[in-house]
């Protein structure tokens, strides 16, 4: 197993109920030393962003990759060609083309 680290004092400790202690890195200590907005980033982002702090290394992965990822921003630009009526014209017609389609649909709208 990899050394462990505690950069920008992330590497925190609990323990479990039966006495033993565990450790992890604590994505909201990483927010806290300002490394950047990490709740407002997305999971998938902040998953990645958990595994990239816990194999840090300084060769392959580097503080500035950690910095980098923390502070990256995701916009979405809208598009012309979806619209929601379209997209839901689009759904229906193939619903009638395939019953089964439907089926988890209704399923789900049901409640």
């Amino acid at each position: 197993m990899a050394e462990m680290h505690s950069l920008f004092d992330t590497l925190q400790s609990f323990t479990f109920g039966d006495g033993k202690t565990g450790q992890f890195y604590s994505l909201p200590q990483l927010e806290k030393a300002d490394v950047g907005p990490i709740s407002k980033l997305p999971v998938c982002l902040r998953i990645m962003l958990e595994s990239v702090l816990r194999n840090y290394d300084n060769k392959r992965v580097r503080e500035a990759d950690i910095c980098e990822l923390a502070t990256m921003s995701i916009t979405r630009k809208p598009t012309a060609a979806r619209s929601p009526t379209r997209s839901r014209a689009l759904r229906s017609a193939t619903s009638r083309r395939h019953p089964m389609k439907a089926q988890p649909r209704s399923i789900l709208t049901a409640y």
